[in-house]
């Protein structure tokens, strides 16, 4: 016992020890020195992602990928070394064999085993760690870029200009919360100036190009809830590069009351302005020399002097010597008295010409006002009547003469009728009549436009001074120039007409009858001038007899000039609202036009992605619009298409917005539904309410609607996407019968592209100098004896994508992209030149040869001339060559032209009706046209002779061939019993592969050669 038990322990150490060493949660790996691994956990193994007997005994480098060997050694050899000298605790990026990288912590350590040196290598995955610590080094970042004050707000940016992410305090920026812009491209958030304006700050940025930063002043799009525009100030940082970022940073602060104030003070700076300019016929600020600082322009309407001849001169040197000591003795008086006191002399100056001018001077203290600073020196010019008043007639600080004064209150309330005629016209109308009426006294003022058709004046506005307020009695009032040719003529001239008394004056007399009329005594009538030419009247009258003086009179001209401004200004605003009117909405109907139907969609669409809604696009298309327009007229076209906007605006209601792309093509967006069937039932309502022949008064048309309907998101989620993939849906409405809707359909939708782009190719196959057409030919037989009495010409496609392409790959493209005709002359020659190459080899070659034709090219006067023209440029004779016409194209009657079939016939072209019994129509056509052979279409043939209703319809063919006397023939036949039931049933001719394939030409003529087939052979002898 004693020898058993210790080897017992031993081997139970060993299975403990390497089950700790398998189960250690670690992935622990045990490596010699040359890099070959001994040993590796279950751990290890799990973490490389393979089995024990694909690691162990394997080198380093075969387990991770390296650059080279020599890379692996290297770097083996380095930690090794470590090792050496204890243990190592290293961090790495492991890239296994299977691409993938794994961030691991590696805690080495040597040891030594059975007298070798080994390291003991524990791995540690630190991924998840590292991507959670960059992860919030990420979000710290993002964090400190949407940093922003209180009232303030920030967004980050994508090179694409849509907002990742914002930070935005609820109460100050309701419609700005992330829930309404993430997604939302920043630009349309601003208005146009300020969105381009970050347009090209973010090109700059993306292009690496000008400072990284920038200072914006920017106006919001929406405005606030008492419609004042919003404005903030911006500072975009560009962190496109920042590689936590990968962003452009907005950092924003309300800027509207900054912007109100600016203006505020702008609209001060500008009114100080025009006081300056206009104020006085002199303004200045003299310094406590009496030097002049700062001079008004008025200086150069007045005296003739600029500006700039003033400033730095005292200002007595603008007087004349005899009263320049009064100008000294003045300034020195405002010098000493108090702020705001004004000390008035009247002064004689030369202007620039040497005349000598009077004007009385007043100067201010206004030091104390920060604004000014100096002495305000202001003047007003004195007429000539003032100026014999001597120098000290008027104390200091007295007011110039009434007459003077009256001229100055005038100035100052022209000057403000100027500030004030810049807003709505009416308005400006409004304060500019009682502004007359009320400074000069009179009983009233009104504003008569002038009208060509009849020509009269007639009056807009009419203020009565005595009741205080406008007349509506006078509105409508009417001076016709038939009864007052000699007032419109003085007003045609551009004068003003002043009547002292109207009953004395010949030019406007009161009209009999009037009362209204007949209270005015005396009036002042300026022209409204506007272009040069005479819009209408500003009339100022009382109600006594008046002598008008020239500042009266001025006054009124004056005003009568702002009225023209504000004329000026309405009808530039009626303009900018015409064209803003023509290109947002359609003329005709009045409806959203395509712009505004594309702003529309992209704000729907950018709602819907944010709040994951769906969103449905309607495409209706009239059906036979346009013959509607060419039978009827462009008029009742036009008609129609209002008709059609009315009803479709009340069927959808409030459903959706209802816009016009263009023509005869409307369009209805929808975005609050839940279920498509909401949208189904409304598109049918739609073509149910266009489904009817009085949309236009009096005038019968037959009208319907074709709707396609694509949905967001399912059918895309770009504007042009929804609008292409909703008209693909509407063609397909088309093509299933016209009256009716169709969702967007993508099988279908890429079956169209693809005939389309079959079309295009079919273009280039016939534009191209390398032939892509050949022509096959399949034997024609006579079963009775197996001979070959005729060849149907098959045309091929040899696509140099898609490979052969049989006719019914790409014939029906051809019809509707308007090339079957090309092809139809192309194969007509081709076989003509064919004929003649079988003869050559063949000698007397007389096999006619059917050709299948279009049914479009039977409508068409061309196809006798393409048919005559091969065959004289070819020498083919007639009888070679059989025209093939399918039952459907007889059916559909307007493709064919019966001129044409008999031109053809006396051709001597042969004609042959093909798929007969395929078009469900009646017989009569075989009565009617010149038709020589019918074929059995194959789908009757396939079911012979065990279907008892092929069969029947055969029978029922053969029948009505025998009656017209018509040659038939058998096509698809594929077996020996097909062969002789209806060799047993009067049927003489097959065509199919039992007897043979389509063959080239080149092997036609040995076809021909070769024996009866055996089958044919033993239905002869049995026969």
């Amino acid at each position: 016992m004693s020898t058993v038990i210790p080897l017992r322990q031993s081997a139970v150490e060993s299975s403990l020890k390497q089950t700790a060493f398998d189960r250690l949660a670690l992935a622990a790996v045990c490596v010699n020195a040359s890099g070959q691994v001994l040993a590796a956990n279950d751990a290890a193994l799990a973490f490389i992602g393979a089995r024990a007997d694909e690691v162990v005994g394997r080198h380093v480098s075969e387990l991770l990928s390296y650059r080279s060997a020599r890379a692996a050694a290297r770097r083996w050899a380095r930690l090794w070394a470590r090792l050496q000298r204890g243990g190592a605790a290293v961090r790495a990026v492991l890239a296994l064999k299977d691409r993938r990288r794994i961030a691991v912590e590696i805690a080495a350590e040597a040891m030594r085993f059975e007298g070798e040196t080994v390291a003991t290598l524990l791995l540690e995955d630190i991924g998840a760690a590292r991507a959670a610590a960059r992860a919030e080094a990420d979000a710290q970042a993002r964090r400190l870029a949407l940093a922003h004050g209180p009232d303030g707000a920030a967004w980050l940016l994508g090179a694409d200009r849509r907002v990742l992410e914002a930070s935005v305090p609820a109460d100050r920026w309701p419609d700005l919360q992330p829930s309404e812009v993430l997604g939302v491209p920043f630009d349309l958030l601003l208005a146009d100036d300020a969105g381009a304006e970050l347009r090209a700050i973010v090109d700059q940025f993306c292009a690496g190009a000008g400072p990284s930063e920038r200072e914006c002043l920017w106006r919001l799009r929406a405005a606030d809830r008492q419609g004042a525009a919003r404005w903030i100030s911006a500072r975009v940082v560009n962190r496109l590069r920042d590689r936590r970022l990968r962003a452009i940073a907005i950092v924003a602060a309300d800027a509207s009351s900054h912007v109100a104030l600016q203006a505020r003070v702008s609209l001060l700076q500008r009114r100080l302005a025009a006081f300056a300019v206009n104020g006085a016929d002199v303004l200045a600020v003299l310094d406590a020399q009496g030097v002049v600082r700062f001079q008004s322009p008025s200086i150069e309407r007045t005296l003739g002097l600029a500006a700039q001849q003033t400033v730095g001169r005292p200002a007595t040197e603008l007087a004349l010597d005899v009263d320049r000591a009064a100008l000294e003795a003045t300034i020195a008086a405002a010098l000493r008295t108090a702020t705001g006191r004004a000390h008035a002399r009247r002064v004689r100056m030369l202007d620039a010409e040497g005349c000598q001018r009077t004007l009385w001077v007043c100067v201010r203290n206004c030091f104390e006002e920060p604004a000014i600073g100096g002495l305000l020196l202001t003047a007003v010019e004195l007429p000539a009547d003032d100026t014999e008043i001597a120098a000290d007639a008027r104390p200091p600080g007295e007011l110039p003469a009434p007459r003077e004064a009256r001229r100055i209150d005038f100035r100052e309330r022209l000057l403000d009728l100027a500030i004030h005629t810049r807003g709505d016209l009416s308005q400006s109308l409004s304060h500019t009549l009682r502004m007359c009426a009320e400074t000069l006294g009179a009983a009233s003022a009104s504003f008569w436009r002038l009208h060509r058709e009849p020509d009269e004046l007639r009056c807009e506005a009419h203020y009565d001074v005595a009741r205080e307020r406008f007349s509506r009695e006078w509105i409508g009032a009417a001076l016709a120039a038939a009864s007052f040719p000699a007032y419109f003529a003085a007003l045609r001239d551009r004068q003003p007409v002043v009547i002292a008394d109207l009953r004395a004056s010949p030019l406007l007399q009161t009209a009999s009858g009037d009362a209204r009329s007949a209270a005015a005594r005396a009036t002042i009538d300026a022209p409204v001038l506007l272009d040069g030419e005479v819009q209408g009247v500003l009339r100022v009258q009382d109600r006594q007899p008046r002598a008008w003086d020239d500042d009266e009179v001025n006054f009124v001209t004056t005003a009568a000039l702002l009225i023209a401004l504000a004329l000026e200004a309405s009808q530039r605003q009626e303009a900018e609202i015409r064209i803003e009117q023509l290109a947002w909405y359609d003329p005709l109907t009045g409806l959203p036009n395509r712009n505004l139907l594309r702003e529309t969609m992209r704000d729907m669409i950018m709602t819907a992605a944010n709040r994951d809604r769906r969103i449905a696009v309607m495409l209706i298309d009239l059906d036979r619009f346009k013959d509607v327009n060419d039978t009827l007229g462009h008029l009742v076209g036009d008609a129609l298409i209002k008709s059609a906007a009315a009803v479709l605006k009340e069927t959808v209601g409030e459903a959706g917005v209802v816009g016009r792309l263009g023509g005869d093509e409307f369009v209805v967006l929808v975005d609050h539904f839940e279920h498509r069937q909401e949208v189904a039932l409304l598109a049918a309502r739609i073509a149910q309410a266009l489904h009817r022949t009085d949309l236009v008064p009096n005038v019968d048309t037959q009208v319907s609607a074709s709707i396609g309907v694509a949905l967001f998101p399912e059918h895309g989620r770009e504007i042009s996407t929804l609008l292409k993939n909703a008209d693909a849906a509407m063609y397909q409405a088309k093509r299933d019968g016209r009256n009716q809707f169709s969702f967007f359909n993508p099988i279908r939708a890429e079956r169209a592209a693809r005939e389309v782009q079959l079309g295009i190719q079919l273009l280039k196959a016939l534009q191209g100098d390398a032939a892509q057409f050949i022509v096959e030919y399949q034997p024609q037989v006579e079963m009775a004896s197996g001979r070959v009495v005729g060849l149907e010409a098959l045309i091929r496609w040899q696509h140099p994508a898609y490979g052969l392409l049989t006719p019914d790959r790409f014939i029906g493209v051809a019809e509707v992209s308007g090339l079957s005709e090309r092809i139809t002359r192309w194969v007509i020659n081709e076989v003509c030149a064919q004929i003649l190459r079988w003869r050559q080899k063949r000698p007397g070659f007389d096999i006619p040869i059917s050709i299948n034709v279009a049914g479009r090219e039977l409508g068409s006067s061309v196809l006798p001339l393409i048919v005559r023209s091969a065959l004289g440029k070819h020498a083919i004779e007639p009888r070679m060559i059989t025209l093939e016409i399918t039952e459907r194209t007889l059916v559909r009657e307007n493709e064919v032209n019966n001129d044409v079939m008999a031109e053809l016939a006396s051709l001597g072209v042969g004609l042959v009706l093909d798929d007969f019994g395929t078009g469900y129509s009646m017989l009569g056509y075989l009565k009617r046209m010149p038709i020589s052979a019918l074929k059995i279409d194959q789908s009757f043939v396939a079911g012979l002779p065990r279907d008892a209703d092929s069969c029947a319809i055969v029978h029922a063919m053969l029948a009505v061939a025998r009656h017209f006397r018509l040659k038939v023939i058998a096509e698809g036949i594929e077996s020996a019993e097909q062969v002789e039931y209806l060799r047993s049933i009067g049927c003489d001719f097959a065509q199919g592969y039992f007897y043979s394939r389509p063959l080239a030409g080149d092997g036609i003529v040995d076809h021909i050669e070769l024996p009866v087939p055996v089958d044919a052979h033993v239905l002869v002898a049995g026969d």
